[in-house]
């Protein structure tokens, strides 16, 4: 086939099966649903979903890799169109996602070293809350909060507890931005929250989502996670339940008992994805403390 006749092929696939109506929708939707509208039919009778996306934005599925650099968007230079919305990956340009996982990675250990090595951060629910050398021992709010400073979304280390950041993401949406979506594909960098009505809770960050087929060719939705964690559980792709008591790196499925499907409560809320907005050069967010009682405060610059 000459590359004439292989351009022409792929223009009447394009055609014929409605992609280019789905392309169409760029500017009108965000990219990446834009992009995962042509995969679920350039894929719908394939197992091949995961690496399509890859491809397309670079990463990793199973034991393909591909850097950003021989992605399909860097090579076609898709982010040169005007109808593009900055940018593909995050949604968040100007908070510093990438930063705040290499950090994160550097503190965690994976589920399959659980008990096989010893973790680099235990889990404690202490008062050291803020300081640098509070990073030893950490509680899952402590993580997030410390993880949402990395990212520059404020400029110190909000003190505060799951219900803290709960409250917060109530009061103010426009910065901690709630999907209630059942759907929502979570983002690299979003945080998940429950917490209960005793100001319990848990939280912790997406560090990579994929869509997995299943055994039953179905497609699963996958999260990759950093968390403070206390507890026994069997995350995704382990085959027993692990006591874990630290920083872990885990996989979830996003409809699990841990994420989306935990039992509710009229004491319980829902675990939902949050997504962090605004530099704190724009807005900086912060929690003063009097005694046991608490305030939120938003620095518009």
């Amino acid at each position: 086939m000459t590359p004439e006749e292989a351009a022409l092929t792929g223009m009447i696939d394009w055609f014929k099966d409605g992609m280019y109506l789905e392309a169409d929708q760029t500017g009108k939707m965000p990219d990446d649903e834009v992009v995962d509208s042509i995969i679920k039919i350039i894929n719908k009778k394939t197992l091949s979903y995961p690496e399509r996306r890859v491809w397309y934005r670079g990463g990793k599925a199973g034991n393909l890799t591909v850097s950003e650099s021989n992605s399909t968007k860097s090579i076609f230079r898709v982010e040169e169109c005007g109808k593009v919305d900055e940018p593909l990956k995050y949604e968040n340009s100007d908070l510093k996602i990438q930063e705040g996982i290499k950090w994160l990675l550097s503190k965690c250990i994976d589920q399959t070293e659980v008990n096989k090595k010893p973790y680099k951060v235990t889990y404690k629910n202490d008062d050291d809350r803020i300081s640098e050398k509070g990073e030893n021992t950490m509680d899952c709010s402590e993580l997030v909060c410390r993880y949402l400073q990395k990212i520059e979304w404020s400029k110190k280390v909000m003190g505060g507890n799951t219900r803290i950041l709960y409250e917060f993401a109530e009061k103010y949406p426009i910065y901690l931005q709630k999907h209630d979506d059942l759907d929502y594909k979570p983002q690299i960098g979003d945080i998940f929250i429950w917490k209960s009505s005793s100001g319990m809770g848990h939280t912790g960050v997406i560090i990579d989502y994929e869509e997995i087929p299943n055994k039953d060719n179905e497609i699963e939705g996958v999260v990759t996670t950093v968390e403070a964690i206390s507890s026994s559980e069997r995350p995704y792709g382990m085959a027993d339940e692990i006591k874990m008591k630290g920083v872990i790196k885990l996989k979830w499925k996003k409809d699990s008992y841990h994420l989306l499907d935990h039992k509710v409560t009229a004491q319980r809320s829902p675990c939902r994805f949050y997504t962090p907005l605004i530099h704190y050069s724009k807005a900086d967010k912060k929690v003063n403390w009097n005694k046991n009682n608490y305030s939120f405060e938003i620095i518009k610059k």
